[in-house]
């Protein structure tokens, strides 16, 4: 198989990967993360060996279409990054709600404050 196949088809296998919608359980969520993310380095490496320049027009047809779904991958990455952010915010919002439900007078007292009334 060469260089420009096995990209090929890699880059198909990591699109379906990608494209596949995240699971809600955090443990295959993980799981989907981890092949996505051994994909990538595989993917890399075969990048990194280096690609024959395409020929004729079959091979010229395969790096349309690998270029085609790199940029979708990126931008289905960047989507699926967005969306981590945003859970782990929640995450930590909702971690501090519950320790200010857990220890409600832990933040700083007002005795001994001054609170001026003029204007």
């Amino acid at each position: 198989m060469s260089s420009l196949e096995q990209l090929s088809q890699l880059t198909n296998d990591l699109y379906a990967k990608v494209h596949a919608p995240l699971d809600s359980n955090h443990d295959l969520r993980e799981k989907q993360m981890e092949n996505i993310e051994q994909l990538l380095k595989e993917r890399a490496l075969v990048m990194e060996m280096g690609l024959e320049r395409p020929k004729d027009q079959k091979s010229k047809q395969i790096v349309r279409e690998i270029l085609m779904k790199s940029q979708a991958i990126q931008e289905k990455l960047a989507e699926m990054s967005g969306l981590i952010h945003q859970e782990i915010n929640q995450f930590k919002q909702k971690k501090q709600m519950n320790r200010k439900y857990d220890l409600p007078y832990d933040g700083p007292t007002v005795e001994g404050v001054f609170f001026d009334k003029r204007e």
